[in-house]
Order: C-alpha cells, then structure tokens, then sequence
C-alpha cells in the first residue's frame, strides 16, 4: 500500500504526524506537551536512586507490557524477520506529555510513587497539511556508562532525541505507509528500520501517549555498556546507565564570565530555558545564576536554570498515597541538597486515588 492511499493528519505542537485509514490501522494522537514536560512514572525507591545516582537505568524494550513488542514491522522489510527479537536489545526510557494520569498511577506505581518531568528534545512535525514533512529539535548528547560505571569513567557518548510511539495493529491486518515512516527514520538520522522498532506498539495501548527515547545495540555499540540485574521475580534482565551530557566535558571548566551570564540571562526572559555549560566551575556558575535570578520580582520573567550534565528535571509529582505530604517534603528536602536539583517543583497529586491497603 502506498502513502497516497492513507488519510494523513498533521497533529499542531509536535504530538505526531499520524496516518489513519477507515479501519482504523493506525491511532491517532493529539498530545498536549505541557510546559514542555514529558514525564516518567516510577517508584518512590526509583525516585530517590534517580535523584541521588544522576543517572537513569534503562532496561530493554523486550521487557515492554506489550507482548507485540518488536513484531510490528512486517517481514521482508529492511531484511527483518519479525520472529526473530533475539538478534539485539533496544534500552529505552518511557515517557508522556501527562504527568498526573490514574492509568499510570496505578500500574507504574502501585506501592506509592513519583512522576518525573523531564524536558526533553523531541521530535517535532510541520503544522501544516501542505506539508507532512518530520523535523528534530536538537539532540541530546547522552553518556552510557561502561557495565563497571562505578568504578570506571569509560562511556559511549549517544546523541539522541524522543520519538513518538506509534499505535498499530499486527502485521497480519496492517501495512505501513513505508514512505511516511521512512520520515521518522530521518528525523532520528537511523539508518534502519531495526532501529525504530522500539517505536511501535499494539493499538491497545494507544491510552499511554507514550514517548521513547531509546538507544539501539543493533550495531553492538553498547556491548560494553550492558550490565544485568535481579528483579524480585527472580528474573535477570539486562540495563544501561544513562548519563545526560558529554561527561568527558565535566574535567574541564567552563569559562564563561559573570557579565556575560548576566547579559544571557536578561536575554532569555521568562518561559524560557537557560542552560548552564557543563564544567567543574559549573556549581558556581549556577549560583551565581540563581542569585542572579532571585533579584526578579515577577516569577513570570524568570527563565529556567539548567545544568547541563545533570538530569533536566523541573517537576516531580508525588503519586496519591496516604503520606503523600510526607513523601512531598522528604524528596523537596533532599533535592535541595543537590545544586542542578534545587529549582524543582515538587507538589502533590489532587488525583483522588488512594491505592488499597493490603
């Protein structure tokens, strides 16, 4: 089937350009990017290790909830056979527009927990139906830690950017519009339908507006990097550690005056980000941002400090619970320990879910 055939829509604030045909093949999204957040749900432990570890473990999309995961490119295309997910692992960080979301409240965060907005370079669209065609943002420079990351500085720097997933049906009732993803493939500058697969899900799960930011061992780039873990089901399951920034960037100092942050700064007004280079001086830059910063009198002129390096984090919301109050001023208290973190909203949930007591 040709692109021609398929019905497009161009979705406004870069949600996804998506194709929809009578029978419904492909789902549509209308994602909302709130504040420029996308926000990952996770664990009040994960929360604690994410903040402390300023790193993020990313486990294979294998392990997806979707049982189709990495099936739903059909056979012959780009020489994959769709049976066969043996052949690599793709480490993926799940994210959406919608921190505050009942669905997920209850399946990533049962026990109590915490969402994590992030701001995210992702992949954007043209708002236009004139013309479907897919532009990125700016990547992210990532460092994927070697397996022994404790105690070596050995990584792979990544560059990367988030894509939206793609809600299909299986193979058997569906072809691509292979022409119109090949668009996705360049906007990720990927070489290979292998690695978008991790950009495909089951229809069925179209509620979860996910996005992915994912990094592909099809080329076994990350072999040294892969490191295995004990789940409490007793399963071993491969992962990553993920690094935001260059960290080889992180032994040299910035320079980069007072004036000059100053003059930046006032440049940048409110609703914006300013982002502090990464550089051992890069806790005295970012105080004198922030002194800088408290001189503002309306909160709206103020951009937003961030370190880069650092997790970009600008929000956490604490999942419904019955201490979630308490659970609000433990991770405010410890984020204020660390400089890059000190900015962050912290609030709670007005979701009123409380999880059953066992």
């Amino acid at each position: 089937m040709q692109g021609k055939e398929w019905d497009k829509h161009i979705i406004a604030r870069g949600a996804i350009a998506g194709y929809e045909k009578s029978s419904g093949a492909v789902t549509i999204r209308n994602d909302k990017i709130i504040d420029n957040l996308l926000f990952h749900y996770t664990s009040m432990s994960s929360l604690f290790n994410i903040l402390n570890s300023d790193m993020l473990w990313l486990g294979s999309s294998r392990n997806s909830n979707d049982d189709t995961e990495s099936k739903l490119i059909p056979d012959g295309q780009d020489g994959m056979d769709r049976n066969n997910t043996d052949d690599h692992d793709d480490f993926i960080l799940c994210v959406c527009p919608d921190g505050n979301k009942l669905s997920q409240w209850r399946g990533y965060c049962p026990e109590g927990g915490a969402s994590i907005g992030f701001l995210l370079n992702i992949v954007k669209y043209q708002n236009s139906e004139n013309d479907p065609s897919v532009f990125a943002v700016d990547k992210t420079t990532f460092s994927v830690l070697y397996s022994n990351y404790n105690s070596s500085k050995q990584y792979v720097k990544y560059e990367n950017v988030g894509i939206p997933v793609v809600y299909v049906k299986p193979p058997e009732q569906n072809i691509f519009a292979f022409n119109d993803i090949q668009k996705l493939l360049n906007s990720k500058n990927s070489s290979s339908l292998m690695e978008m697969r991790s950009f495909f899900k089951h229809k069925d799960f179209h509620e979860e507006a996910e996005y992915r930011i994912a990094f592909s061992n099809y080329d076994k780039r990350l072999k040294k990097c892969i490191a295995f873990r004990l789940m409490r089901d007793k399963q071993i399951v491969p992962y990553i550690a993920v690094r935001f920034g260059d960290a080889m960037k992180d032994k040299s100092m910035c320079g980069i005056s007072t004036c000059k942050i100053k003059k930046n700064i006032q440049r940048s007004g409110g609703d914006t980000i300013y982002r502090i280079p990464q550089g051992n001086n890069q806790e005295e830059l970012f105080d004198i941002a922030n002194t800088i910063l408290q001189g503002y009198s309306d909160e709206s002129d103020k951009p937003y400090l961030i370190c880069e390096g650092h997790l970009p984090i600008k929000k956490i919301i604490i999942s419904p619970a019955h201490n979630q109050k308490i659970l609000k001023k433990q991770v405010s208290d410890f984020c204020k320990t660390k400089y890059w973190l000190q900015n962050v909203t912290v609030e709670c949930s007005e979701t009123p879910y409380i999880p059953p007591i066992e």
